[in-house]
């Protein structure tokens, strides 16, 4: 067996009681490592091992024993006896946890006891579990349900994992119960095999699963003995999937009948063209009965011949999509269809199913809705709800936005870079979506050219077919906002559109029918117009749409016609409106657009911008007037110069409260580049706001990606409040650094628009300095527990178990060597006890600064040295910051040299610096350290007589972040190096000083 120990005394007592016996034989080894290479090239019986060693504890060993495989008897044997730790050994996998301490005469007797009895057990699981694999294998090789039931009482024996599985049950709800009341319908005492004397050999029965539902299945049973008892074997097989396929393959096909009978749509199923079926919608849609067409190709009469042509070429390119047709009715007539068709499986051949409606009506529609819809002079659009893409646009939408009707049609507004304010586009759509419509909506569109006009829009919701769209109408108002010559040129378009429409009004009164038509889409046009109507000749009202209705505050258009239209001119403007009359009704001239100011029956005056032009009204020349109330905007105006001086004063107030606050403030924009850099970033980080002001963030601080920092930043620009975990910083470029915490919020402007972010940034450095003091003085509290408690009591067994060896009338060992051995326990117990008392000091009083060059030189006077030479190569002011304790290193290092050098014949001490570190250096000329020793005399159980000296340096420079290690090369000398922080390294001009 293999027993592993840390404690050399332990192994070498532990050995000599178990191998008196004659019984055992017992391999020792003291590093975990090593014991676990033993257990990939040896095999023991068992394994013992200590609970507290330095290189992993006795579980995590006993999981990496575990974690390999090998099931080798584990014994924890230790001096830790809470209770946590005897569970977690057993959960892990232990067979026995004995404390040690007390008696050793009992102690290694119940020992050698539970080593017996941790073996036997062993080979006794081992013998059962292979009994046990072996029917396993068999039953579960099989891919079909097998179970065994008795013959006589019917009761189920064992059952392989397919059967539970097909009964949805496990093992211990199925074994020991009667099959009639479980897997077979049969009742009790007329079993087919047993009572009724019947063959059941791939025969189609029914499974009874543990829920009481039943399962198809194909069934065998055979008669066979096991161990001289009468068993049956029975086998299945699930069938469920093949009934259901045939079920579904019914259900299919009465489902799609009944769906292809109540549709409202023609169905059709035909074989190269041979009409198969149809359903009375398909055949009454061409006149026919079903019993006409059934047996007919479709193809010779149904279509015309360009149709035809038109449908082969889409079933090559496999039907994707509708197809429109011209078909043809039983009288002769046509009309139009649209058609969509697809592969089927009918009757286990392949046919295609066409579906057809008839949409004759709604191309007359479309033709209807296309005359008016392209000779509108309103900017008129169409684009889908769902994919936002143009789907038709009239002439004026073409002139004005400089896009042909081809780079338009199948894009989207953001694709041509249409919206100036993109977003504009989403409150757009919300509004439509949400009421059905919108009205008087301000939007600015960007034209080919790059041009920018602005429009007012209305719309509507639209149902054509399946899809949803929106139609947009908008009126360019950009001339009022451009220069003169923009608003002479648009209006002498606007003249000449006019022109036109005229034209084309004075060809469609040569009909009656025309002419009405005419006038109906006119007011149609104009009824629905978002802006303000209306007709006066000689002075008089004689037309008012319902928005100016609206707008001059009458209920219904008798209360405005008739009257003058001078009343509802503010008197300022009734002397330049009677002129503009005058040029048009004198000289049919268009005039300029011009603001002015209405009166409203109420005697309100509202401010408008009115166009007018010269008109024909029922044969009477007239003049149509069309105004726009721009009331609110004017005030929006007058209170947009309000807020921005009291959004200066706001500014200014902000700006004094954010350059004096105490936390860090930093003001980010949408790409992530600092616009604002507070005070205390400023003295935080050392960099000026002049420096990062304008500098994207994420370039210049890349710790927050590797922190996270910048998700936390793209979760605020969603409109997200996120708070990082701490993060240590460093500034390059100023050496500053420390510990913060950030908070990132969205940053809102006045419309509640995110357009940054805003982070909060606290300085937790200090607070980082203290959890890590309180850190370090539980660790400290922790290992010198673990020394005074595991370390002493080892000793104590040791001491015991030597005197225990004395008492023996018969021993290996003589008087001189168990008492050498006990003395060496004693001296071992008060080396710790003063290992603990120089531990305890450590950190007990505050870090300071040290002059290195005086520290090698008081501890060469206090160190022992021989015809050892000191070589001070240290220059005068060099200082590190480190715990009082430091002396006690330099006389440490030069202690150790001397004891262990060898040949040594000179220490040398100097200081350098190294990829912006410091170093300070102590090496010789003696033996060296052994390569597989370097980092193992750093351990707190290496070189015990040596007063663990190195392990307490390496615990004195870790107060203030100093390392250490050896680099020499073997037999060439020692050499250890001291890397020293930047923040606890400073070069002291003794001149200044003085």
């Amino acid at each position: 067996m293999l027993y592993v120990d840390n404690e050399s005394a332990l192994l070498e007592i532990v050995k000599l009681y178990l191998e008196r016996s004659g019984q055992f034989s017992v391999d020792t080894e003291p590093s975990v490592t090593s014991a676990l290479s033993l257990l990939n090239t040896r095999t023991y019986d068992a394994v013992i091992a200590d609970y507290q060693m330095p290189e992993m504890d006795g579980i995590e060993f006993l999981k990496k024993v575990r974690n390999s495989g090998n099931k080798v008897p584990f014994i924890l044997f230790t001096g830790r006896g809470h209770e946590e730790v005897v569970i977690q050994a057993l959960n892990e996998g232990a067979d026995f946890y004995l404390q040690k301490g007390g008696d050793p005469k009992p102690q290694f007797a119940e020992l050698s006891h539970k080593i017996r009895q941790a073996i036997q057990r062993r080979l006794m699981e081992k013998a059962v579990r292979i009994s046990e694999e072996r029917l396993s294998t068999i039953l579960n090789s099989a891919q079909v349900g097998i179970i065994l039931v008795d013959a006589g009482s019917h009761k189920i024996i064992q059952s392989n994992s397919k059967a539970l599985e097909l009964l949805s049950a496990s093992e211990n709800e199925v074994t020991g119960t009667i099959c009639h009341k479980f897997i077979c319908p049969s009742e009790e005492g007329k079993c087919p095999v047993t009572d009724l004397g019947q063959t059941v050999n791939s025969s189609e029965r029914i499974l009874i699963k543990k829920d009481g539902s039943q399962i198809p299945v194909i069934k065998t049973v055979v008669p066979i003995q096991i161990d001289n008892r009468n068993v049956l074997l029975e086998s299945f097989i699930d069938i469920s999937e093949r009934k259901k396929a045939e079920k579904e393959l019914l259900e299919s096909e009465m489902r799609f009948r009944t769906l292809a009978d109540v549709s409202l749509e023609g169905v059709m199923i035909h074989d190269k063209g041979v009409i198969v079926d149809c359903n009375p919608q398909f055949a009454a849609m061409f006149g026919y009965t079903q019993e006409e067409i059934v047996g007919r190709n479709g193809f010779d009469f149904m279509m015309t011949p360009e149709s035809r042509d038109a449908i082969f070429h889409w079933g090559q390119r496999g039907f994707k999509g509708t197809i429109d047709i011209i078909a043809i009715k039983k009288d002769g007539t046509r009309f139009d269809g649209e058609t969509a068709a697809a592969p089927i499986n009918w009757h286990g051949k392949k046919h295609i199913i066409v579906q057809m409606r008839d949409i004759t009506s709604r191309k007359e529609n479309e033709k209807k809705f296309s005359s008016v819809f392209y000779r509108s002079p309103a900017v008129s659009i169409i684009s889908n709800l769902e994919t936002n893409a143009f789907i038709e646009v009239n002439d004026a939408a073409v002139n004005v936005s400089g896009f042909s009707r081809d780079e338009i049609i199948g894009k989207t507004a953001k694709d041509l870079g249409m919206f100036v304010h993109y977003e504009d586009r989403d409150t757009l759509l919300q509004a439509v979506c949400k009421d059905g419509k919108i009205r008087d909506v301000e939007l600015q569109l960007r034209s080919k050219t790059g041009s920018i006009h602005t429009f007012l829009f209305s719309g509507e919701l639209i149902q054509l077919g399946n899809c949803r769209y929106m139609l947009l109408q908008g009126i360019d108002i950009t001339e009022r906002k451009s220069t003169e010559n923009e608003v002479k040129a648009a209006y002498e378009q606007l003249a000449a559109a006019e022109e036109e429409l005229r034209a084309q009004y004075e060809t469609l009164v040569k009909s009656e029918r025309d002419l009405r038509e005419s006038e109906e889409r006119y007011r149609l046009l104009v009824e629905r117009s978002p802006d303000a109507v209306i007709l006066h000749a000689s002075g008089r009202i004689v037309y008012a749409n319902p928005a100016s209705v609206s707008m001059l505050g009458a209920h219904r258009s008798e209360n405005i016609l008739g009257h003058s239209v001078l009343e509802f001119v503010h008197p300022d403007y009734r002397g330049i409106v009677s002129e503009r009359v005058q040029i048009m009704t004198e000289k049919s001239q268009l005039v300029n657009l011009l603001e002015e100011k209405f009166l409203r029956l109420d005697g309100s005056s509202i401010d408008v911008d009115v166009a007018a032009m010269p008109v024909e009204y029922h044969g009477i020349p007239s003049v149509q007037v069309t105004f726009r109330d721009i009331t609110t905007r004017k005030k929006a105006v007058a209170a947009l110069r309000e807020s921005e001086e009291k959004i200066r004063e706001s500014e200014e107030f902000l700006r004094t409260v954010i350059t004096g606050a105490k936390e860090g403030i930093i003001v980010y924009d949408r790409d992530l580049n600092i616009r604002l850099w507070n005070r205390f970033m400023e003295d935080m980080t050392g960099l000026m706001a002049a420096d990062v002001v304008g500098e994207n963030a994420l370039d210049l601080f890349p710790f927050h990606k590797e922190i996270g920092n910048d998700l936390l930043m793209m979760q605020a620009l969603e409109g997200n409040v996120g708070a990082s975990s701490d993060f240590e910083f460093v500034i390059r470029a100023t050496g500053k650094k420390g510990w913060a915490k950030s908070i990132f919020s969205p940053n809102h402007d006045a419309h509640g628009t995110i357009i940054g972010v805003i982070g909060m940034v606290r300085d937790i450095t200090e607070q980082k300095r203290t959890e890590e003091a309180l850190l370090l003085a539980n660790k400290k509290l922790n290992l010198l527990s673990s020394v005074t408690r595991h370390d002493i009591n080892n000793q104590l067994s040791v001491l015991r178990g030597y005197l225990t060896i004395l008492e023996m009338k018969h021993s290996e060992l003589s008087l001189n060597e168990c008492l050498q051995k006990a003395t060496n326990a004693v001296i071992r117990i008060s080396t710790i006890i003063e290992f603990t008392k120089e531990y305890e000091n450590i950190g007990v009083n505050a870090p300071a600064w040290h002059d290195c060059h005086a520290l090698v030189e008081h501890a060469a006077i206090q160190t022992p040295l021989g015809q050892v030479v000191i070589k001070n190569d240290i220059p005068a002011g060099v200082e590190i910051f480190a715990d009082p304790l430091i002396a006690r290193v330099f006389h440490n290092l030069m202690d150790n040299a001397v004891r262990h050098g060898g040949k040594i014949t000179t220490i040398r001490f100097s200081a350098d610096e190294s990829d912006g570190s410091h170093r300070m250096v102590c090496e010789d000329d003696g033996d060296g350290v052994p390569a597989q020793e370097k980092e193992k005399i750093f351990e707190r159980e290496f070189g015990k007589n040596t007063g663990m000296g190195l392990f307490l340096a390496r615990e004195i420079l870790a107060i203030t972040g100093i390392s250490i290690r050896e680099t020499g090369e073997p037999g060439k000398g020692a050499r250890f190096e001291m890397m020293v922080p930047k923040a606890a390294y400073r070069r002291v001009d003794l001149k200044m000083n003085k």
